[in-house]
């Protein structure tokens, strides 16, 4: 899908002009045969980011609850709502974590944490898979390909661009 996006967005904006501009997709939009305005283009990349954001904390908070149900954190923080049954707990300490990090560094260090936790995530799980693989199972089951596994853990981000 990010290639798909990045092959059109050089097809209506030369890759120079992308490359050092501050807001890429902007760029493509004030550009582009479809006549977005780019207030429209802001709105709906503001949901977006909105809806990243809450998918994270969830998660984050999901996540912090079920290591807690595994004793990996305090059990303190597996604690749910007798009424809703959510991890209320968690959902606090993450909210607290994130609300630290936008006042002592602002958004971009919220992003760049968030972005460095998912990493780590995403390579654990890879890194879990290798290891699983090991284990021998009596039924037929789906085996990832190794090299896709390695891949994954060890994948490579550009370089740092942070607007001032």
């Amino acid at each position: 899908m990010y290639l798909l996006v990045t092959m059109a967005a050089s097809a209506v904006v030369p890759t120079q002009q992308l490359a050092e501009s501050d807001g890429p997709l902007l760029e493509v939009v004030k550009q582009g045969p479809l006549g977005v305005s780019p207030r429209l283009f802001s709105a709906i990349a503001l949901f977006a980011l909105s809806n990243g954001a809450l998918i994270n904390m969830i998660m984050a908070s999901r996540l912090v609850y079920g290591m807690a149900q595994e004793g990996i954190v305090p059990a303190a923080l597996g604690k749910v709502s007798a009424h809703r049954q959510t991890p209320f707990a968690a959902i606090i300490f993450t909210t607290v974590i994130a609300a630290a990090l936008i006042l002592t560094g602002g958004p971009l260090t919220l992003a760049d944490t968030t972005v460095v936790l998912l990493l780590l995530v995403f390579a654990g799980v890879n890194v879990a898979v290798l290891v699983l693989r090991r284990d021998p199972v009596e039924h037929d089951h789906f085996v990832a390909p190794w090299a896709l596994c390695c891949g994954s853990s060890t994948g490579r981000s550009g370089p740092d661009r942070h607007v001032s």
